[in-house]
């Protein structure tokens, strides 16, 4: 394919559109660069003196406006706003530009400007446009009584050049023919970059921004257009001008603004809510490269096998977390620290040539403060997954345990089954709560009660709930927590002749009474 001026940016207008259709979010991001950076060239270019481009971002981002220029150069910002949002649901609507549009937009910029200068709002110039100059060339403009006949030829041929040239030839066609004819009285440059963005922005190309600090190469453009007319006069659709100057000038604007677009859509550019989730992102990325390579350290995959299965782990503590009218069960800690970092009474049972690293947690089963009741020492459950060359392991340690349990398991951390790491926490932590439970009891009742209770305690899980009912004198739920330290004492509820308890018979017990919801405690997970 033979190369032509266009197509860098057509090369580049497609790489933009590969990305399409862009989310809310970045098209909100796109637009807070590119309106500022349009506004700033096209209110700037040529202009005796023109706002920086941070001066023009703090008004339209913030409405602040700074010293040494007149307030109606920054409301011009306002309007020059306006009008660029005209050419945006123009070029959404179809693109088609039209005598109405282009008057339309000369209204949008001038409409509430200062009194004291002849805009005109949306008429053609009634006074002849001044001269100027570049490089002893002059550039003439088309006398007012021409204006309206031109501008409907103008108008009329700008089809036929869209048809048969490439767009970003005819909208430097369009521009060029708009600045020979002139046809208002003021703001006829903001104007012509509008109309000819319309056409660009139809196109799939980004508006049409020229730097003013490269005004030198625009006006030599404008008159090298001017020198391929016999006679070196430019004159308003003639069809021996050649505008290739003028688009080559266009081609070089869109290729600086394409690609400052493409480093939002291609993700290079970071803004401060962006930069924690490209952190993290493009650690995954890194990561799981990383983990294709065959000869990576077993530590590495290790490491990574931790952070996931305690990751797991946490998010079923979660779960757990719960607050009710007496006690609550929190997660009080969870990290992934260096296996130095650990605590002491775990390292005597963590395994040898583990990965460098571990993960653990902290689970508290406390009394709530506003329940009114004594509590005993809440009971803390302390975890830690940790890896070897052959096994993960994941050890649980309450407060009161002279040292932790290991529950081993294979080594990857997609290899332990969800229902597995449900049962091994949710048994832990619901057979605890029950202790808790039975304590706060024991906190609470009245002390003829309290040596059962203790006494309770003291025995297997399955006879317990037979005892406590015989002590609080209640069946269910409810015998947990009634107000039993109010009422008179448990054996002044049993009457006289009442025969006496029958005694256990010799040799296995029964755990058919419980507590509602109790049961005796399962062995250990293993697998």
């Amino acid at each position: 394919m033979t190369a032509t001026p266009y197509s860098e940016v057509e090369a580049l207008r497609e790489r933009i559109d590969a990305h399409r259709p862009f989310t809310p979010d970045l098209v909100e991001r796109m637009q807070r660069w590119l309106v500022p950076q349009f506004i700033w060239a096209s209110d700037g270019l040529g202009a005796r003196e023109r706002l920086t481009l941070a001066e023009v971002t703090a008004f339209l981002e913030r409405d602040i406006v700074s010293g040494g220029h007149p307030l109606d150069r920054f409301l011009a910002l306002e309007r020059h706003r306006r009008a660029f949002a005209l050419v945006e649901r123009r070029a959404r609507e179809g693109g088609r530009v039209d005598l109405e549009l282009i008057q339309r937009l000369h209204r949008a910029l001038t409409e509430g400007a200062r009194t004291d200068v002849a805009h005109r709002p949306g008429e053609w110039k009634e006074t002849e446009s001044p001269e100027t100059r570049r490089r002893g060339r002059r550039f003439r403009y088309a006398p007012p009584a021409e204006v309206p006949g031109l501008m409907e030829r103008l108008i009329d041929e700008l089809p036929r050049q869209l048809q048969a040239e490439h767009p970003v030839r005819a909208a430097a066609w369009l521009y060029y023919h708009l600045h020979l004819i002139h046809p208002f009285q003021t703001l006829n440059g903001p104007v012509s970059r509008l109309a000819t963005s319309v056409l660009l922005l139809h196109h799939g190309f980004p508006p049409l921004v020229l730097d003013p600090r490269d005004l030198g190469p625009y006006l030599d453009a404008l008159a090298g257009c001017d020198a391929t007319v016999p006679g070196g006069r430019g004159e308003p659709l003639s069809p021996r001008a050649d505008v290739t100057p003028l688009a080559l000038v266009f081609c070089d604007g869109l290729r600086r603004t394409a690609l400052r677009l493409l480093d939002f859509v291609e993700g290079r550019d970071v803004q401060a809510p962006d930069l924690p989730r490209r952190v993290v992102d493009d650690q995954e990325q890194l990561l799981a490269a990383m983990l294709a390579q065959e000869d990576l350290s077993w530590r590495v995959r290790g490491s990574a096998d931790v952070r996931a299965l305690h990751g797991r782990m946490e998010r079923v503590m979660r779960q757990l977390e719960c607050k009710g009218p007496i006690y609550s069960i929190r997660v009080e800690e969870a990290e992934v620290v260096s296996t130095h970092g650990g605590w002491r009474e775990f390292l005597p049972a963590m395994p040898a040539g583990d990965a460098g690293i571990i993960g653990r947690a902290v689970v508290v089963i406390a009394g709530e403060p506003t329940s009114n009741l004594r509590f005993p020492v809440p009971s803390r459950l302390r975890l830690v997954v940790c890896r070897t060359q052959s096994t993960a392991q994941v050890l649980l340690q309450w407060d009161d345990q002279a040292r932790p349990r290991a529950h081993p398991g294979p080594p990857r951390s997609e290899q332990w089954p969800d229902s597995a790491l449900d049962k091994l926490l949710t048994r832990a932590i619901d057979s605890r709560r029950r202790t808790f439970e039975l304590r706060v009891l024991e906190e609470n009742l009245a002390p003829a009660a309290q040596e059962e209770i203790r006494k309770l305690l003291e025995e297997q899980p399955g006879r317990r709930s037979m005892r406590l009912r015989r002590i609080t004198g209640r069946r269910g739920p409810s015998a947990r927590f009634g107000k039993v330290a109010a009422e008179a004492p448990v054996t002044a509820e049993v009457p006289p002749d009442a025969p006496a308890e029958p005694t256990p018979p010799s040799g296995p017990r029964s755990n058919t009474g419980r507590l509602d919801g109790l049961r005796p405690a399962e062995p250990p997970l293993s697998f």
